[in-house]
């Protein structure tokens, strides 16, 4: 650190190590979300504040999780290619990260698990870029039996509204063709690739039989006419 007149000041924190991982963002960040503790736990101060994370988003298609008491990181998650994530929020009922994108994708994650790095599930192919969300956590006692509500507005001018009613729900909406798919989505990709080569074959077998039929009903009246005209 350098003061006034050329003096230098030795700092009392040692620098960092070295190292070879890039932690920060490669490009503008796009959200910063807050995670607090669950309510209902009894904590000091101290614990807290040591239970706070933060939560950034990147147009390099990257979501990072920090601990607020030192703000060292502690996850990454590529949520896209070099396609800007928007925006993101906390579930605090189900526990689940929310991350939009600008490829019309609304993608979740289970920060608990081992393998938080993929979706457990994915809101695909809507008519908007999704760019705020706002959550809400609805109580035991409500007469439309909702646990939580996640609201998104996009660069439409569309609010967009999903309700879940279940502590282990699960959406599954994609599209055919994406590349970043889960393995219930590529599941289901190719149950319908399936399906729809059954119903071409069938249409496909269904065309054949009817052009047979009518070849031979050309050529019984075509024997019919030549009995006339004998």
């Amino acid at each position: 650190m350098k003061q006034e007149h050329s003096e230098y000041v030795k700092s009392n924190k040692p620098d960092p190590a070295p190292t070879k991982t890039k932690l920060c963002h490669s490009d503008m960040i796009t959200s910063i979300h807050v995670i607090l503790p669950e309510d209902g736990e009894n904590l000091t101060p101290e614990q807290f504040k040591r239970k706070m994370k933060y939560v950034t988003s990147s147009r390099d298609g990257y979501v990072k999780i920090w601990l607020a008491h030192n703000l060292q990181h502690e996850k990454n998650i590529k949520v896209t290619d070099n396609i800007w994530v928007t925006c993101t929020q906390y579930m605090t009922f189900t526990k689940r990260l929310v991350a939009a994108s600008a490829n019309r994708m609304i993608s979740f994650y289970d920060l608990e698990s081992t393998n938080y790095q993929t979706p457990i599930s994915r809101i695909e192919g809507l008519v908007g870029i999704p760019l705020c969300l706002e959550y809400y956590k609805w109580g035991s006692k409500n007469n439309d039996g909702k646990c939580e509500t996640l609201l998104a507005g996009d660069d439409l001018g569309i609010c967009h509204m999903w309700n879940f009613t279940r502590a282990d729900w699960h959406s599954c909406q994609y599209k055919m063709g994406t590349k970043d798919a889960n393995n219930c989505h590529k599941g289901k990709i190719l149950e319908a690739f399936d399906d729809q080569v059954a119903k071409e074959f069938d249409a496909d077998l269904k065309q054949k039989n009817e052009n047979r039929k009518m070849m031979k009903a050309k050529a019984k009246a075509g024997g019919n006419d030549s009995e006339v005209d004998k």
